[in-house]
């Protein structure tokens, strides 16, 4: 019988291997440490340099800005004063300068921007550029009003990316034009998911510019109900009361999601002038819009629907009962007392849902 004898490295060969291999793997984390500190450095120097170079152009901005010249002059005064390597560092400088300036002084910064290549630079980032890089720019071409870049950033919308989209909705959101509100409108109306509530929300911080455009959109009856109904959300979040005249007439529109939207919206806005027309939307054929009218006109405080939403406390929706209950504690003694007189009513869930209504309506002003 062969007898098969196990081989090991004698005891000093094995030592010596361990040692290289410590000794190897210190020497890879000293290079390490040492490259991360030479990078620091090198990081830091330009930093240093640029926040340099920036304090040398803010002066020379702000000089040109206030001066008494032409947009035209200002940005050819800057290309014979600015070298091309400075030019990073000037782009970050009147980026800063867009943020804060107004009026004349802003169309100035705005036109000198474009001339001085900067908004073909960042259409081209758009387009080309990795992820980072298209956000970026995006960002960039809505600060500076670009709105030669408006196609561009609306083709923008198809990335895959939803940080550049975003960055895409905000600008168009900031330029505000005509084109750019409908990109924004046209994407929101098609992606109802919840990431565009947060760019909905960043809508509605831009009221002044909106507004116009949306209730224009009102007045020429768009016929797409999903745009539509959007378009009436975003008004009646914006509490955009010059649209409420318009927003009356689609109280009747044919779709019932337009209503029921616009019965909210008038809600919101909180205009008296709605009442009349959102008493008669309580006898709605769709239960959600009456549930949304009698809603409204609790939230309004329409005194005079007192009866219309004592009614609705018989209506065979659930929704739509305690809607009516819960506007009806809205209307001061007058709307308790018809939920009192409720609590005599024959049927169960009609008393029910008026005990409920009343019982909240305690406990909320007993927390306040």
């Amino acid at each position: 019988m062969i007898t098969i004898k196990s081989v090991s490295l004698p005891l000093a060969d094995t030592a010596i291997a361990l040692t290289c291999t410590i000794l190897v793997l210190l020497a890879i984390t000293v290079s390490m440490f040492l490259s991360l500190i030479i990078i620091r450095i090198v990081v830091r120097r330009r930093e240093v340099r640029t926040d340099k170079v920036k304090e040398s152009l803010r002066p020379l901005i702000y000089e040109l800005l206030t001066s008494d010249i032409s947009p035209e002059e200002v940005a050819a005064e800057i290309a014979v004063r600015v070298s091309r390597k400075e030019y990073p560092e000037l782009e970050q400088v009147m980026l800063e300068n867009a943020r804060v300036l107004k009026g004349g002084e802003l169309e100035i910064l705005i036109t000198s921007f474009d001339r001085l290549g900067f908004v073909d630079e960042d259409i081209e980032n758009l387009q080309k550029g990795r992820m980072l890089k298209k956000a970026e720019a995006a960002f960039h071409l809505g600060t500076m009003h670009a709105h030669r870049a408006v196609p561009f950033l609306a083709e923008a919308l198809q990335n895959r990316s939803l940080e550049v989209v975003f960055s895409c909705l905000n600008s168009l959101s900031k330029i505000g034009s005509p084109g750019a509100v409908k990109a924004v409108v046209d994407y929101l109306s098609t992606n109802p998911d919840i990431g565009t509530i947060r760019v909905a929300e960043v809508i509605l911080e831009r009221k002044q510019s909106f507004g116009p455009y949306l209730l224009a959109w009102l007045n020429d009856n768009e016929e797409d109900p999903p745009r539509l109904t959007l378009i009436i959300n975003l008004i009646g979040a914006m509490k955009y009361e010059q649209a409420v005249p318009v927003l009356l007439r689609y109280l009747t529109h044919p779709d019932p999601e337009v209503r029921a939207s616009t019965a909210e919206a008038l809600g919101s806005i909180g205009d008296f002038s709605a009442c009349g027309k959102l008493e008669e939307t309580v006898d709605d054929e769709e239960p959600g819009v009456r549930a949304r009218a009698a809603e409204a006109l609790g939230k309004i405080q329409c005194d005079g629907a007192v009866g219309k939403l004592k009614g609705g406390l018989s209506d065979t929706y659930l929704e739509v009962k305690m809607n009516c209950a819960v506007a009806l504690t809205q209307l001061g003694e007058e709307g308790r007392a018809a939920l009192e007189d409720a609590l005599s009513v024959t049927e169960e869930i009609d008393r029910g849902v008026a005990a409920e209504a009343l019982q909240k309506d305690r406990i909320g002003k007993e927390y306040k």
